[in-house]
């Protein structure tokens, strides 16, 4: 039998995860109602809700720094299971909003696709944490190992 992460459970993990959905879910309700004018109410709304994003991407790295990754099974593990998903889902949602952003927002400017697939712009806000979410992902190993 191989060898599991050990998972432990911290509450005050699942606070900031609650925490972070609300900030992200006023974030996009704010992007709705953030037209003229624009008040200092509206631009502390998307202040807030802009963390968090952040907010689950340092949760993540917290949980994952302190796994083990001294061995070559453990850093495989990691790869298969988590950065290797990671890539994957960067790449599809890059490729869905790049196609997206091409028949819909740019009608059929070929440019904007190509710019847009080989990361030269985005074709929506968020693109820019699903795109350096795995770059995030493949240091974490590198940096539990020089924590240690």
């Amino acid at each position: 039998m191989s060898r599991h992460y050990q998972h432990n459970h911290y509450l005050w993990i699942d606070v900031a995860r609650i925490f972070a959905i609300f900030l992200v879910i006023l974030n996009h309700v704010n992007e709705q109602i953030n037209v003229t004018p624009i008040t200092g109410k509206t631009i502390s709304i998307e202040f807030l809700g802009r963390l968090g994003v952040p907010v689950f991407l340092i949760l993540s790295g917290y949980l994952m720094i302190n796994r083990d990754y001294s061995n070559k099974i453990m850093i495989k593990k990691f790869t298969k299971h988590n950065l290797f998903s990671i890539v994957c889902s960067s790449l599809f949602w890059t490729a869905f909003f790049s196609v997206y952003s091409y028949l819909v927002l740019a009608n059929g400017d070929t440019d904007v696709l190509i710019k847009n697939l080989i990361f030269q712009q985005r074709s929506s806000p968020q693109m820019w944490y699903i795109q350096i979410l795995p770059i995030v992902y493949a240091f974490i190993p590198l940096i539990s190992v020089a924590k240690k």
